[in-house]
């Protein structure tokens, strides 16, 4: 699995491996921001893909809303479909909202869905992410995933 920033996986298209989903998260259009989302021919550059649009926050500010409990719902079912590939997770910067999916994708893939999965995955399981200094997973997503 492989969790980067936009610019590292538009910089690396040409080296994928055929066998690989990708998970594209970008910022939801707003006025002050511009959509950033991939367009569908890198997309379709993935074996699967499913692009997602959600804020980098936990909980609700003002106009911005966390990941909700339908995108949450449908990250959760792409991921357990494909669970025989490999993934790459990309946001803006692939340090949070990335990495808070690849917390979810760890869990699922060894312990699957649910309170009891979330709970075996948070005691004594050893998360590449968790331990990789570059991340820091947004919990929200990483529970909405997993209890989805």
């Amino acid at each position: 699995m492989a969790v980067i920033s936009k610019a590292e996986l538009l910089a690396n298209l040409d080296c994928l491996p055929k066998d690989t989903a990708l998970i594209s998260i970008s910022e939801p259009p707003y006025s002050e921001y511009l959509h950033e989302g991939l367009t569908d021919k890198v997309l379709n550059l993935f074996q699967a893909s499913i692009a997602s649009e959600f804020w980098d926050i936990e909980e609700a500010i003002d106009n911005y809303e966390p990941i909700s409990m339908q995108t949450a719902k449908a990250l959760q079912e792409f991921i357990l479909t494909n669970s025989h590939l490999r993934f790459i997770v990309h946001c803006r910067a692939g340090q949070s909202r990335s990495a808070g999916v690849a917390k979810a994708i760890e869990c699922l893939l060894a312990f699957g869905p649910g309170p009891e999965a979330k709970y075996l995955y948070s005691t004594g399981f050893t998360s590449a992410i968790s331990s990789n200094p570059r991340y820091s997973p947004n919990l929200t997503v990483f529970d909405k995933i997993v209890l989805a």
